[in-house]
């Protein structure tokens, strides 16, 4: 979505719990409806008969369904730990692995937070009318109010910061160190860079904001979006800000042209190019590198993205009722919806697929040709294998749902619970199904054990041969490793 307008409500600043802030609302909030729904192998993978060997199956813990606060349940991106949080007569806690922690008179929102590698686990927590944040068992300095969504882990996971608020006073808190005082903090404030060694957050002095960038404050602005962003080598970064009644990007520092509204910006994974969406008049169009592209009625939502070497650019746009994907500048075929996670292009920048609704049917478009149509195709299920040889996606039937592999369709299952994976080598693909009430991973085709479930939405390949996930029976959840035999 592009801003339409200039309006503070959507550039102002922190907010804080339990009704303790300063600021306004959020400026540009993206909500997700993300069908995740699992998949199916096909001969198209294999041709080699493979074998599955449990290698082990590790209990991460059982849960006190009793005491266990419901929706509270996390497992940390890398698949090997549990948290959540549990009520024992008022007072709570965080229970890690099965192990319980401290115990306090509230633990804020709706989940612990782990720290992107796994290894660290974090939490606010609040005593005494005082809040707190808790990494890896340690408490923090005690305040009036602690930032929404706090912490904020770095990438490699070292380091933390968050907003908070004592008084009316607020400040950001980087690896325990607080930062000068401000009259408010941009919301999702503070952001690392890849590498972790630079922060920034935005904050309000004077009615006026700032973009603080390792301490150091910027130009000051009628207002900051939600949308700091560092390039992935760690070396640039860009925003958007707000001046006399239009939106501008600044990067690196430099201001470029003022627009009635911008959408998110994003950096190729080269570093090298800086896209987004603007606006003029009632029309859209895609800037790079500061440069304007054609107008079009609209861009449409989160199509906007690089190909992996940098060089290709690709977005939906629409004219009138009609969308269309826009490759290196060259528009494609209309249709009438484009499917969330599309496009997608292959690893190696070539070849470029998206999913697309024509009438009351589905189907995917790769390079301009057309696939199969289907009464559904999963959004955000579009992969390519490592190799970029090979195309994965689930489809709806009349039987169920299926994995689509090169435009070969898989078993029919009533219900997928995972998206597809493909192993680092490219000759397997994983996946998980439901079948009654056993909810199981496939690989090339083969079942494996029934469990209750299967946290989180995804499973991990560790090697070209073995992988793990997340299972649960009972109250019990556990780590299960598999390694795969090809015959």
């Amino acid at each position: 979505m592009i801003l339409s307008c200039f309006a503070h409500k959507r550039l102002v600043g922190l907010t804080m719990r339990g009704g303790k802030f300063i600021g306004g609302s959020e400026m540009l909030k993206r909500f997700f409806a993300i069908l995740i729904i699992g998949l199916l192998v096909s001969s198209a993978i294999s041709q080699s008969r493979v074998s599955r060997q449990v290698v082990s199956e590790k209990r991460l813990a059982r849960f006190l369904t009793f005491s266990k606060v419901p929706g509270s349940t996390v497992v940390s991106p890398d698949g090997r730990h549990l948290a959540y949080i549990a009520n024992a007569r008022g007072r709570y806690s965080v229970i890690i692995d099965g192990k319980e922690q401290s115990q306090y008179d509230e633990i804020v929102d709706s989940a612990p937070v782990f720290s992107p590698d796994g290894q660290h686990v974090a939490y606010v927590a609040g005593r005494n009318g005082k809040q707190f944040v808790v990494v890896d068992g340690r408490e923090g300095q005690p305040y009036d109010g602690v930032a929404r969504g706090a912490p904020i882990f770095s990438p490699d996971g070292l380091r933390t910061g968050y907003g908070v608020q004592t008084g009316r006073q607020q400040r950001v808190v980087v690896d325990g160190e607080e930062g000068r005082v401000f009259e408010g903090i941009l919301n999702g404030s503070p952001v690392f860079s890849n590498d972790g060694k630079h922060v920034a957050y935005g904050a309000k002095m004077a009615d006026k904001w700032v973009v603080v960038l390792d301490g150091r404050e910027g130009k000051s602005y009628d207002g900051i979006a939600e949308s700091l962003v560092f390039s992935p080598d760690s070396r640039r970064i860009a925003y958007t800000v707000g001046v006399n009644q239009r939106f501008m990007v600044v990067v690196d520092g430099k201001e470029q042209r003022t627009y009635e509204g911008v959408g998110a910006i994003i950096f190729s994974s080269n570093s090298q190019h800086v896209a987004y969406p603007a606006s003029v008049g009632k029309k859209d169009f895609v800037v790079v590198d500061g440069k304007e592209g054609k107008y079009y009625d609209s861009i449409v939502d989160n199509t906007l993205a690089f190909s992996p070497d940098g060089k290709r650019v690709v977005f939906g746009g629409r004219r009138g009722e009609k969308v269309f994907i826009v490759v290196d500048g060259r528009e494609g075929e209309e249709f009438d919806e484009i499917l969330e996670g599309s496009p997608v292009f292959n690893p190696n920048s070539q070849h470029v697929a998206c999913g697309v609704k024509e009438g009351n049917s589905w189907l995917v478009v790769t390079d301009g040709k057309r696939g199969k149509s289907y009464a559904s195709v999963g959004s955000n299920t579009i992969v390519y294998s490592p190799d970029g040889n090979r195309l994965a996606y689930l489809v709806e039937t009349d039987t169920g749902w299926r994995l689509v592999v090169n435009e070969v369709e898989g078993k029919s299952y009533e219900t997928m619970i995972l998206v597809p994976v493909f192993s680092p080598d490219s000759k397997h693909i994983a996946y998980g199904a439901r079948k009654g009430q056993d909810r199981f991973v496939v690989v090339d085709g083969i079942e494996g054990k029934a469990f209750d479930s299967i946290w989180p939405n995804r499973l991990f390949f560790e090697s070209p041969n073995q992988f793990r996930y997340t299972g649960a029976v009972g109250d019990t959840v556990y780590l299960v490793t598999e390694k795969l035999t090809v015959e």
